[in-house]
């Protein structure tokens, strides 16, 4: 997700730079880089897919399995995994206020908004950064 929003931030650097320098002024306060407060959670069997995951399911899962945490460079996101019941195994991505943090620095590069995208479903320290 994170080169994702790179991406998109070098597309949008492009058109900023070929306006003028009112016009790209004009144009990147109007446009709102979205932040997840939720994650997924990843069924790594060949037959299920996953879904999203909110901050007191996620804590469930931190408290009943006891993962280690690893940063996953790809999505710029902490990853951990977990088997299930049926032991199939799961990778879970949630945001920290490391990913978060740099997703902010981002749309501060661009000069762009913020939304937050299901902000009751995070975790209560996201609103620390």
């Amino acid at each position: 997700a994170l080169q994702f929003v790179k991406q998109l931030g070098d597309a949008l650097h492009s058109i900023l730079l070929g306006a003028s320098a009112n016009r790209a002024q004009n144009i990147a306060p109007k446009i709102f880089l979205g932040i997840n407060f939720y994650g997924n959670d990843f069924s790594l069997s060949r037959d299920s897919g996953g879904g999203a995951i909110i901050g007191r399911d996620y804590l469930a899962l931190l408290e009943k399995h006891r993962p280690a945490l690893q940063w996953d460079k790809n999505s710029g996101e902490h990853v951990f995994f977990y088997p299930d019941d049926k032991d199939i195994k799961h990778a879970v991505f949630f945001p920290t206020l490391k990913s978060i943090s740099l997703r902010l620095e981002e749309a501060r590069s661009w000069g762009c908004g913020i939304s937050i995208w299901e902000i009751g479903q995070g975790l209560d320290y996201f609103f620390d950064l």
